[in-house]
Formats: structure tokens, C-alpha cells, sequence
């Protein structure tokens, strides 16, 4: 039997990285030049999983946003033919992001 689901919890309020997780998630922190939670998809992604549950608090929504679709700069990468960035963005929606939120206490 193969995997192909995963729970990712990302939900914490990121207090050890205060004040810079203020306003912006320590999930979406780059390594370089890619959020690390992205890291974590694209290897998931490789291994196979085709869902992936995020279970976020409600100030994490830009986490999921991240993941969606981008139509306008889907299209202006195309007419830019910047092929490389949009086959590195395509690859990212291949699977089916889903998210929760958590009940968590404050």
C-alpha cells in the first residue's frame, strides 16, 4: 500500500522567531531563495503524495495562497517566456493543498 496523503501542522504562533513571525509566517522563512515550507511539498511531491492537509491558524492563510494558482503571473511569465519559473510554479500546484484551522488557545 503507497502513501499519498500527508498532514503538515503549521499552526504554532512562531514565538521563538518574534518579531519577524509578527507578520509573516516562519513556514514561508527562505532557505536561498524558496520558503521552506515549500521545500517540504516539493519533496513530497517527488515521493509521491498527491494530498497534502495544512493545519494553520488563521493568521497563516498566506501559507495556503501560496500554494494556489497565480493566473496573471502564470501569464506573464508565458509571454515572457520565463519557462524555467513557470515549470517551477506549475510543479508546486500538482498536488491538492487542503487546510484546516486549528482551535488553538491564546
Amino acid at each position: 500500500m503507497k502513501i499519498t496523503k500527508a498532514v503538515i501542522p503549521v499552526a504554532g504562533m512562531g514565538t521563538r522567531f518574534l518579531p519577524a513571525t509578527k507578520a509573516f509566517p516562519k513556514e514561508m522563512f527562505p532557505i536561498v531563495n524558496v520558503p521552506i515550507l515549500e521545500m517540504l511539498v516539493l519533496e513530497l511531491v517527488q515521493a509521491g503524495i498527491t494530498d497534502i492537509l495544512f493545519v494553520i491558524s488563521s493568521e497563516n492563510e498566506s501559507i495556503i495562497k501560496h500554494f494556489n494558482s497565480n493566473y496573471k503571473l502564470e501569464k506573464i511569465l508565458l509571454e515572457n517566456q520565463e519557462n524555467d519559473l513557470l515549470t517551477w510554479l506549475r510543479e508546486l500546484i500538482t498536488v491538492q493543498i487542503y487546510s484546516i484551522l486549528s482551535k488553538m488557545k491564546c
